[in-house]
């Protein structure tokens, strides 16, 4: 047995013995604990905060009320409205906004609306604040809803894409959270769907043999050094705004750390006078809560875009010659495929990129009986329903394209690869921001969501009964969400125990 096999076979033993060892050796530390949760605490770093935070004061205030627009959609934009003039923020969304409405409506009509809304910002900058506000938050409304529409509408048009993006436009972001959690748990009961809606990500070996993280019941799988790489950005960038901003609004930090599970980091933090910051204005304590998430969307913002530079460069030196197996499912009709298998035909249609062969299964139902030519022979398999979309085919594995050098760079695979690897990475960068950025944002503790809604709930002169009893009924309706999402994970967690309690 080689050491490949050894770790493949052992890994789970090797896992649990590194993280008892290191949990023992961090308990006889003074690091503050409970049990084995640890807060590893530290002030380096603190005067950085404070040097970033008093280059320019008003260029992060505006990025700290943006960020309470862009998180809570056309309740934000009310909120906002109460202190400070809201135009310039929607001038940029809808600048933004343009970009996902031109697939869809063209260039002239994307112009036009473009136009209309400059035309409609000029003239509700001329009349009284109160009426105004309303109708500001009403083309914010419209503004998210067309992003989310012409995204989620490009993918998958239909009556959810156009629900969840009202429900974004009107609650932003945890809005999208909480209408896709609730489509998926319609899906799990009426048993349309077997994959789960959340799941944790742990650490795990791919059907490579490579190490790395994945999430149970979820056909994803990150190698390690990119994982990490994407972790630690995610927790910097996200740690680091909160103290920015708490220094530009002059609220002490008292530390900076880790919050550890063992030796294993689940979270950074920093740490505020928690009773200066009582004492700041709604508004104040409103952009710190904000920064962290919207400074993730900000990193997958800007990995989107080294991705597209990225892909463009490496386009020039490589074309697609077939797509390539690089995953397979067991209990899925493409089991019998072996990963690395590249499909040239898909019932007799040539297909050299992923989206030829997109466009061919798209017309496939479940039943269908598929033919797949590729470079070890040719496949004929019976389609299943997509655990999750029953309408959709599905033969169970994953697949990217494969490519080949063009003439002339045949000499540069080393260039090639690097550019694969930086893809490869951005593309998780872009991954866990984006989906941390939004879980963050839930209005239920411990996340900063929570503390954002209370806020905003104060602003519309709720009492204190009143909120709490607002604040009960989502945490309510939220859990219950998450609970029937994370129903297929207890059904793969007994499938595990029972395989392993079969192999003893």
């Amino acid at each position: 047995m080689d050491l490949q096999d050894l770790l493949i076979t052992n890994f789970w033993y090797i896992v649990l013995a590194v993280f008892l060892v290191g949990t023992i050796l961090l308990m006889k530390t003074k690091h503050q604990r409970w049990f084995i949760i640890f807060m590893i605490k530290t002030q380096h770093g603190i005067k950085l905060l404070e040097r970033l935070g008093s280059l320019s004061p008003g260029f992060w205030r505006f990025l700290g009320d943006l960020a309470v627009i862009v998180s809570f959609g056309g309740l934000g934009t009310l909120y906002v409205s109460r202190y400070r003039k809201v135009w310039p923020f929607l001038l940029l969304l809808g600048l933004f906004s343009m970009f996902f409405i031109l697939p869809l409506a063209g260039p002239a009509l994307t112009g036009g609306l473009f136009l209309a809304l400059l035309l409609a910002l000029f003239i509700l900058n001329k009349i009284p604040e109160r009426f105004a506000s309303k109708v500001f938050a009403v083309l914010t409304v419209l503004i998210i809803f067309s992003i989310f529409l012409g995204f989620a509408g490009t993918l998958r048009p239909g009556t959810p894409a156009l629900a969840i993006s009202i429900i974004t436009g009107i609650f932003g972001l945890p809005g999208l959270l909480v209408g896709a959690l609730g489509s998926q748990a319609a899906a799990i009961i009426t048993q349309e769907s077997a994959l789960p809606g959340i799941s944790p990500l742990l650490p795990g070996i791919s059907s490579e043999g490579q190490v790395g993280f994945m999430f149970p019941g979820l056909d994803i799988f990150i190698p390690l050094w990119s994982g990490l790489i994407a972790i630690i950005i995610l927790l910097v960038s996200h740690e680091f705004s909160h103290g920015i901003m708490a220094r530009v609004q002059k609220i002490p930090v008292k530390t900076m750390g880790l919050l550890t599970v063992g030796i294993v980091p689940v979270g950074a933090f920093v740490e505020p006078d928690d009773k200066v910051l009582e004492k700041k204005k709604s508004e104040e304590k409103m952009r710190v809560y904000a920064m962290g998430s919207f400074a993730n969307l900000i990193v997958a913002g800007l990995a989107t875009i080294l991705l597209l530079g990225v892909s463009v460069w490496a386009s020039g030196m490589v074309e697609p010659v077939g797509i390539e197996i690089f995953s397979v499912q067991e209990g899925f009709p493409a089991e019998v495929l072996e990963p690395g298998t590249v499909i040239q035909k898909i019932n007799g249609i040539s297909v050299s990129s992923m989206e030829e062969y997109l466009t061919e299964s798209a017309k496939l139902k479940p039943g269908d009986i598929i033919k797949l030519d590729t470079d070890r022979g040719s496949f004929s398999l019976k389609s299943v329903s997509n655990p999750g979309d029953s309408s959709r085919a599905y033969l169970g594995f994953n697949l990217r394209t494969k490519t080949s050098p063009k003439e002339g760079f045949e000499n540069q695979q080393s260039s090639f690869g690097f550019l694969l690897a930086a893809g490869s990475a951005l593309e998780i960068i872009f991954f866990l921001n984006l989906n941390i950025a939004i879980v963050n944002l839930l209005p239920v503790i411990p996340f900063d969501g929570s503390k954002m809604f209370d806020e905003l709930l104060k602003s519309f002169r709720r009492t204190r009964r009143h909120r709490k009893r607002i604040s009960g009924w989502v945490w309510k309706i939220v859990l219950l969400l998450l609970l029937v999402n994370a129903l297929p994970l207890f059904r793969i967690l007994a499938e595990a125990l029972g395989a392993a309690v079969g192999q003893n």
